[in-house]
């Protein structure tokens, strides 16, 4: 967490929020899968390319001089490497803790496992594979996951910077002023767990989030990959991940718990991802109704 909210006094420090080795690993084969590309003239419609698009524009302003333009100093390597190691991080360690606390409460859920697992049945009948279309079709697997996103939300809060003054009203109806600079932290796991906007926080109800209830709240109360121009880089990724996942895993497998299955997941207070304390136990069972 240092490393993220006073990224200074992090680097004066010397502290790392990646290994060595994984830095390295990222550097290497960025400039590698650069250099090939160039080399080679290979242009593809992906992430990689627009960083490299940037960093082209970059050293076109940087040679024009024009102070005009926001990102005028050089976008090196090292700034495609990084901005790959986000969004490898982004999209694939989030993924498998998700993943691993929606079975947990899937196992602890049976009814609303039968339903997601009807819902896919159905899906299979009626187009016989899983595809990209017919994933993103099932809306009680969308409930589910936003329900699971709800109640333990990967990032627990949201670190920002200030870039315009904003005026943020207090509880006695006085405004404060947000200066320009100043870190802003938002809680979004406790927004989620709020019982104002989300009655029986604790309880897993994949409901909360069909139409009508979704359209009585206020929209910014369930942002678990962010929300505006600094969303998550790779939430679509993640979450087509998941329900990829989680709907191959329902056609095969029922989830049961087993004598080690916790009765629910206490977050470590001290990580930056969700990460239970306890240990993630279940049983898969093979289905013998396999559509």
């Amino acid at each position: 967490s240092c490393v993220i909210l006073v990224p200074k006094f992090a680097d004066f420090m010397r502290f790392k929020f990646t290994p060595t080795e994984v830095i390295d690993f990222f550097r290497r084969m960025t400039k590698e899968t650069v250099d090939y590309r160039k080399e080679n003239n290979i242009v593809r419609n992906d992430y990689l390319q627009l960083l490299m698009q940037l960093k082209e524009k970059a050293a076109a302003a940087n040679e024009s001089k024009d102070r005009n333009i926001p990102w005028f100093k050089k976008f090196t390597y090292e700034d495609i490497a990084a901005q790959a190691l986000t969004f490898f991080t982004d999209g694939y360690e989030t993924s498998s803790s998700a993943l691993s606390v929606l079975l947990h409460n899937l196992a602890c859920h049976p009814t609303e496992q039968q339903r997601l697992r009807d819902e896919v049945d159905s899906a299979l009948r009626e187009h016989g594979k899983l595809t990209f279309e017919v994933v993103q079709g099932m809306s009680y697997l969308d409930m589910v996951l936003n329900e699971l996103l709800r109640m333990h939300p990967i990032v627990p809060y949201m670190s920002r910077l200030c870039t315009k003054p904003f005026q943020l009203p207090r509880a006695d109806g006085t405004p404060m002023t947000v200066e320009v600079g100043t870190p802003v932290i938002t809680p979004i796991l406790a927004i989620h767990n709020d019982p104002q906007y989300y009655p029986e926080p604790k309880k897993f109800d994949p409901e909360r989030f069909n139409e009508e209830n979704t359209a009585q709240r206020p929209k910014y109360v369930h942002y678990p990959f962010g929300e505006g121009p600094r969303i998550c880089l790779g939430m679509r990724f993640a979450q087509i991940q998941i329900k990829t996942a989680v709907a191959t895993i329902l056609s095969e497998f029922e989830i049961k718990r087993c004598e080690k299955t916790p009765e629910a997941l206490t977050p470590v207070p001290t990580t930056f991802l969700f990460a239970p304390v306890q240990d993630i136990w279940v049983k898969f069972e093979r289905r013998s109704d396999k559509i």
